[in-house]
């Protein structure tokens, strides 16, 4: 517990105008919360009158065509919330993806060993649960995240 993309990624990423994000794995509805959760610190973190770019290379899940219309959805309904707060959320398709990393071009570049989804699931009942707001209660998966400065 103790961590959040506010405390690992923004550092890197404030005064970015441009930023890309390489991850495999954003299919499922909690993949699409960080990304959300991602983008929205991104908000947070830049002055209002700013805009920045944030381009997503993801990948489908193979022979689940079901699954990959949610993640359409979402996608689009991420694109159209964060337009709000000044972010230009654009995002396509590839195969063959394995490492995760973002880039700036501030130039820093972030390797992700386990890309966004480097928090445990958690279940509760109550939809006030605070965990839902703040990242740093949640407990973290054991991963290693590396920032270069290219």
């Amino acid at each position: 517990m103790g961590y959040s993309y506010a405390d690992l990624l923004i550092p890197h990423l404030r005064g970015a105008q441009r930023i890309e994000i390489v991850d495999p794995y954003i299919r499922a509805p909690h993949q699409l919360r960080n990304l959300n959760e991602l983008l929205v610190a991104i908000i947070a973190a830049k002055p209002a009158e700013d805009a920045v770019a944030v381009h997503l290379t993801t990948s489908v899940e193979p022979e689940r065509e079901d699954r990959h219309k949610a993640q359409i959805v979402g996608l689009s309904e991420i694109k159209d919330a964060v337009a709000e707060g000044g972010v230009e959320f654009t995002c396509d398709f590839a195969d063959g993806l394995h490492d995760r990393q973002i880039t700036a071009d501030t130039g820093w570049r972030i390797q992700l060993g386990r890309g966004l989804d480097i928090f445990q699931p958690f279940t509760s009942a109550n939809r006030y649960d605070i965990r839902v707001r703040r990242q740093d209660w949640r407990r973290t998966k054991s991963c290693t995240i590396t920032s270069l400065k290219e």
